[in-house]
């Protein structure tokens, strides 16, 4: 995997596990979209979906998704059959942050990190992931 698409996996994976963390704070509570964007009933921002807010898709979403990391394993783009799927949907249908909303969302943390290069440990995580947070 090359180092830029690496990165991105990295930051992709950094994305969902914030998302996770404000679906834990936030459980119970209503919400509402504005687009890709979700928002808490007191219009305080939570957290953005979609293409805008992917580093994978800021790099492979111009070339129909062919390179990327969830494209390679699914053989679809748009992040279609994967936890994404489910999540954009229950974040479309639903009011109220609830229980299968957080396990999508976990689960495409895990899908993410799945998506690593095998061998790949979490010093490695660590060394690579600090950098890419001072860049952004």
């Amino acid at each position: 995997m090359e180092e830029k698409t690496l990165k991105a996996l990295l930051d992709s994976i950094d994305h969902w596990k914030n998302i996770v963390s404000v679906i834990k704070k936030n459980m119970g509570k209503p919400f509402f979209r504005k687009g890709v964007q979700l928002y808490s009933a007191d219009n305080s921002f939570l957290f953005e979906l979609g293409p805008e807010a992917c580093s994978l898709c800021n790099i492979f979403v111009s070339g129909n998704c062919v390179g990327c990391p969830v494209y390679e394993f699914t053989g679809k783009g748009s992040c279609m059959n994967t936890p994404y799927d489910r999540i954009s949907l229950e974040l479309r249908t639903s009011k109220l942050f609830h229980g299968n909303i957080l396990v999508v969302a976990e689960d495409e943390v895990q899908f993410l990190t799945e998506r690593l290069p095998k061998g790949f440990t979490k010093e490695d995580w660590e060394s690579m992931i600090n950098p890419i947070k001072q860049e952004l």
